[in-house]
Formats: structure tokens, sequence, C-alpha cells
């Protein structure tokens, strides 16, 4: 759970993100709350053995971003936000350090009357407690 809080924190504290969707990000749950435009974060999986070279404890996560809004274009929009806010990240936020991978090319969805549009972003993090 620590990767999908540190994702959350980190779009939380990106500007551009917030100025698209506010405070409107949150763990995807499978339960819908609140309307579009919004960010649900889910964690795919999860390596614990998985050590960078030299170091131990950092487990190896991967994450999906999902940019929900109401028309494709505003979903792409927020999907530049939030690779402006990840790609690359590499520091200390909260109590935690981690480093954000932009994994392979996202991918648009939407629901079948399409009213909902996706843009769904994965992200392999390292992190580990910060100090």
């Amino acid at each position: 759970m620590s990767a999908i809080t540190i994702t959350v924190d980190v779009l939380k504290a990106n500007a551009g993100v917030a100025a698209l969707v506010g405070t409107k990000i949150s763990v995807k749950d499978g339960t819908p709350t609140a309307a579009p435009s919004k960010i649900e974060v889910e964690e795919v999986n999860e390596d614990e053995g998985y050590m960078l070279s030299g170091a131990s404890g950092f487990p190896q996560t991967r994450v999906t971003v999902s940019c929900i809004a109401s028309s494709p274009s505003v979903a792409r929009q927020i999907g530049k936000a939030v690779k402006a806010a990840l790609n690359d990240f590499t520091g200390v936020i909260g109590t935690y350090w981690a480093n954000f991978q932009k994994e392979g090319t996202e991918y648009p969805d939407s629901n079948d009357d399409l009213t909902i549009f996706r843009l769904m972003i994965d992200y392999n993090l390292d992190w580990k407690t910060n100090g």
C-alpha cells in the first residue's frame, strides 16, 4: 500500500495535476467516487524480492495511474500533467524515498456509452522508507 500512498502524494503535490483534478486523486477500489475529472491509482504488482544493485529493501512496484474525464482530450491533458509529475521523479515524498520510471505506452479506454474516457499510464516504482 505504500507504493500507492507515494504515488497519490506525488500527484497531489504537483500544481499541474491539481489544476486539472483538484484533490480528486484516490486509490482505485472498484467503487465509483468523485465525478470526472479525476485520477485513480492502483497497484498492479509488487516484488519485494527485487533489490537495486548494492542496496537492500527496495520493493519494485508497478502502479497504473488512470486519468478519467468526460472527454478524450481532457483525459489526455490530465495524462500529460501526470507524466510531468511522475516521469523520472526521484526524491523524498513524506517519509519515503521514491523513483518512478514510466513503463511502456499509455493506453486509452472508455465506457460503452462514451461518457467516461480513461488514459492509463503504467509506472515502475522503486521505494523505501526514507532514513
